[in-house]
């Protein structure tokens, strides 16, 4: 009987044993040590819209910051009007390919975005869209103005980015498609994801003339 306990006790122990260097991170920290907070954000950054539409030689958009909205709609392209047109209604002002930001910082922050992703329905990746020509928009002026990407502490602005004609984009597609779009951003060193949807509304192919 004495014989039967000892092997029970010896088995007890050995299952209490951990095997040298499998000890976890909160384990070696010992009791009563917190882990630390992450750092705090010196800037929360939005993504408000993005816009895949025409390649307008890298302009800035034309008009104010759109308000924060899902999905984003891509009206019919440009392409097909005629230079009178343009000149004669404000409404076929060409739209150029790019996505809108909002940033509120706490502190003096610098942006600088990663990447920009874009995503089918099915969420197969159809790659990465370069940015360039940051701006800002000038409540003063009315218009987007050239942008260091820095925010000052205390400010919220609104920037806009353009981006490279996606050729995955088809305006004359049998039926809408709708796209996922999402950016990599760092400001103050952190990253930031953002995510949102854009709408690509078909329409019928231009008739030959």
């Amino acid at each position: 009987m004495s014989i039967v306990r000892s092997t029970l006790i010896v088995i007890a122990l050995a299952g209490c044993t951990k095997v040298p260097g499998t000890e976890s991170a909160d384990d070696r920290r010992g009791p009563g040590v917190v882990a630390p907070a992450p750092a705090p954000l010196s800037a929360k950054v939005t993504l408000v819209s993005v816009t895949f539409a025409d390649d307008c030689g890298g302009t800035a958009p034309a008009q104010a910051p759109a308000s924060p909205s899902a999905p984003s709609v891509v009206a019919p392209s440009s392409e097909s009007a005629r230079p009178s047109d343009v000149t004669e209604n404000p409404r076929y002002r060409c739209q150029q390919t790019s996505m809108q930001l909002s940033i509120a910082a706490s502190k003096d922050a610098a942006v600088t975005i990663k990447s920009v992703e874009v995503f089918d329905e099915k969420g197969a990746s159809l790659g990465t869209l370069a940015t360039s020509k940051p701006t800002r928009w000038s409540n003063a002026s009315s218009a987007y103005e050239a942008w260091d990407e820095k925010v000052a502490a205390g400010q919220t602005v609104q920037v806009s980015y353009v981006l490279a004609q996606p050729s995955f984009v088809n305006h004359y597609a049998s039926h809408d498609r709708m796209f996922t779009v999402k950016v990599s951003a760092s400001v103050g060193g952190i990253a930031q994801a953002l995510q949102t949807t854009v709408m690509v509304v078909a329409q019928p192919a231009p008739m030959p003339t």
